[in-house]
């Protein structure tokens, strides 16, 4: 029988057995078994551990990552967090309305500072991305490898109304694509906001030891966003969205391509949202 060239192996690691409670830990490398590339995986959050892609000297990876569990559990940043959520981003004033149904008040975790909390960030204290999740299935044949992961989150959780299922399947195909594909659906046909995301900090200069080599100042970045949305003092989306063209906006504008060390990031950093064309869809690299 001749091998796939696509495989997903159940792996064990060092650092990542069991949570802080207990919970066994399920570890899954996706890889390309002719380029050598592949990404690990475990099922809290879930996170994705590494990414490794050739480069000039081998296989380097550019995701950062760390080193134990332990260290996924108090992070607070969602670094490599594949399903940040139930609502990614900030929710201000931590409630919300939608279709009919009276205010929801939320849990709130995040501004203007870890005693004063306000408003909801990344689905509240307990957020999918901070939980285990079980692997629904797994799989692969000469084009994809992938792991499916299952979540059921039920009504009142962080305060967010109504039960959801999730999937979120992650895909590696060979020709190097990374994919992530998100299903949720209503368990109790209650309306509630869904908005989920992938957290991961990339480093394309290399990562030793889940930190980065070096800045990444030198990374060119193109987009043919014309517009960003503006965000207050407490990183909250004013519902303003601004063409890139603006003398206040021009850090913003990527269509041309342009170096990361010089726009200002050092300053200011990036914590907004890019809008797609009209008639268009996004896309940045």
């Amino acid at each position: 029988m001749t091998e796939t060239r696509m495989k997903v192996d159940t792996v064990s690691l060092r650092g990542f057995r069991e949570t802080s409670s207990g919970d066994r830990l399920t570890n899954v490398r996706l890889q390309d078994t002719d380029t050598g590339m592949y990404t690990t995986l475990t099922n809290f959050g879930p996170s994705m551990l590494d990414l490794f892609v050739p480069g000039l000297d081998g296989l380097i990876n550019v995701l950062l990552g760390y080193q134990t569990i332990g260290e996924y559990e108090k992070d607070g940043s969602y670094q490599g967090r594949v399903a940040v959520g139930r609502v990614a981003n900030r929710i201000g004033g931590a409630r919300y309305t939608l279709d009919g149904i009276g205010e929801v008040i939320l849990e709130a975790n995040d501004g203007p500072d870890s005693e004063h909390p306000i408003n909801t960030l990344h689905g509240g204290p307990n957020g999918w991305g901070n939980q285990l999740w079980g692997i629904k299935d797994t799989g692969q044949d000469d084009t994809v490898a992938w792991v499916k992961y299952e979540l059921n989150s039920p009504d009142g959780e962080n305060g967010f109304r109504g039960a959801v299922n999730t999937e979120v399947t992650v895909s590696l195909k060979n020709n190097g694509d990374l994919s992530f594909d998100y299903l949720a659906t209503s368990a109790d046909g209650t309306p509630t906001p869904i908005n989920l995301t992938f957290h991961g900090y990339f480093n394309l200069n290399g990562v030793k030891d889940g930190a980065p080599t070096t800045t990444i100042h030198n990374h060119l970045v193109t987009s043919n966003a014309t517009r960003y949305q503006k965000v207050d003092d407490l990183l909250i989306p004013t519902g303003e969205i601004v063409p890139v063209t603006t003398e206040e906006a021009r850090r913003f504008d990527f269509r041309g391509g342009r170096m990361i060390g010089g726009t200002g990031f050092g300053e200011q950093g990036y914590d907004n949202s890019l809008v797609k064309p009209e008639g268009g869809n996004l896309y940045v690299t």
